[in-house]
C-alpha cells in the first residue's frame, strides 16, 4: 500500500450533561499511483468503538487495516460505511435467494414424490409426464424469484456507486447494473441507461425512439465518463450545440472545437466559440 493519510477524524457524544463517546468517524486517503487516490470514511460504533478505545491501536493502524480490507476486495472508491451497508444488504438478499431456492427445491421434491405415488396407482407414462411438468414449474418459480432478488440487488448497488469518481475501466464494469436503452420508453432527466457498452444520462425528458439512440442525440443524452484518463490526462469533450439552459456550458467548461481547446468564460453559454468569441478563450497549455 502506498502513502496512507488520515485526513480528518471526529467524535460524537451521547449528550452534554454526561458526555460519553457515541461514535467515531475518520476520513482516509491512499495514493495508489499518480493522480489515483482511493478515499474512504469509516464509522466506529458500539462494541467496535469500545474495543478501539480500550486497545493500543492508533488511527493510522486502524485506517490501514480498514483500507487493506477494502483494497483487497478491489472495490470502487465508495464510502466505507456505505460499502459495509451495501454488503450487509447483499448478504440479506442473497440469503433470501438461497432460502427461496431451497424452498422451491423442497416443494419440487414433494410434488415429484406425490406424482410418483400417483403413477404407481395410475399409468406410468402419465405419471412421468406429470413429474417432468412439476419439475419445470418448480424451476420456473425459483428462476422468477431469483430474477426478482437479483433486480433488487442491482438497485441496492446502484445507490452506493459514485459514477463521477470512477475510472474508465470501472465504469465499463458497472454497465450491467443499469437497464439497457430501449425504444418507446418515457425517461426523465437524470435517468441512466446503458447503450453499446457505455452509460448515458438523460438531460432532457422525452420518450425514446428507434432513431434517437443516445450516441446520436447529444441534446437528449450525455455520456457518463470520468474527467481523466488512466494516465491522468484531462478528457476534453467535443463541443455540442446546447439547446437551452439545461445543457448550456458553465464558466470553466472546456470543449474541443475545430481542432482547438476552448474554455467558457461565462455561465449559461449556448454559443460556439465561432458564434460568440467573447464567451470563450483558447487554451494553449
Amino acid at each position: 500500500m502506498k502513502r496512507l493519510e488520515v485526513v480528518g477524524k471526529s467524535f460524537t457524544f451521547t449528550d452534554d450533561i454526561d458526555p460519553q463517546y457515541k461514535s467515531l468517524s475518520f476520513q482516509v486517503q491512499v495514493l495508489r499511483g499518480q493522480y489515483n487516490y482511493v478515499r474512504a470514511e469509516f464509522f466506529l460504533e458500539g462494541q467496535e468503538l469500545a474495543n478501539f478505545l480500550a486497545g493500543d491501536r492508533d488511527y493510522e493502524k486502524l485506517a490501514e487495516e480498514k483500507m487493506r480490507w477494502i483494497l483487497e476486495l478491489n472495490t470502487t472508491p465508495v464510502d466505507a460505511y456505505m460499502l459495509e451497508t451495501m454488503q450487509r444488504e447483499q448478504r440479506e438478499i442473497l440469503g433470501s435467494v438461497e432460502e427461496t431456492k431451497a424452498a422451491a427445491i423442497e416443494a419440487a421434491s414433494a410434488v415429484a414424490d406425490d406424482t410418483k405415488n400417483l403413477a404407481v396407482a395410475a399409468a406410468t407414462d402419465v405419471a412421468s409426464a406429470a413429474v417432468e411438468e412439476a419439475k419445470v414449474q418448480a424451476v420456473q418459480a425459483a428462476t422468477q424469484v431469483a430474477d426478482a432478488q437479483t433486480a433488487m440487488l442491482r438497485t441496492a448497488m446502484r445507490k452506493f456507486v459514485r459514477i463521477d469518481e470512477l475510472q474508465p475501466e470501472d465504469i465499463a464494469d458497472l454497465v450491467g447494473l443499469y437497464d439497457p436503452w430501449i425504444a418507446d420508453e418515457a425517461v426523465a432527466v437524470g435517468d441512466i441507461r446503458s447503450y453499446d457498452g457505455k452509460l448515458y444520462k438523460v438531460v432532457q425528458a422525452h420518450t425514446t425512439q428507434a432513431d434517437w439512440t443516445p450516441d446520436a442525440t447529444p441534446t437528449l443524452w450525455t455520456e457518463i465518463a470520468p474527467p481523466e484518463t488512466e494516465d491522468g490526462e484531462e478528457i476534453v469533450p467535443d463541443f455540442v450545440q446546447p439547446t437551452g439552459a439545461h445543457d448550456a456550458y458553465k464558466t470553466g467548461d472546456k470543449v474541443l472545437f475545430e481542432g482547438k481547446i476552448y474554455e467558457s468564460t461565462i455561465d449559461a453559454n449556448t454559443w460556439s466559440p465561432s458564434d460568440y468569441p467573447e464567451g470563450w478563450k483558447e487554451v494553449t497549455d
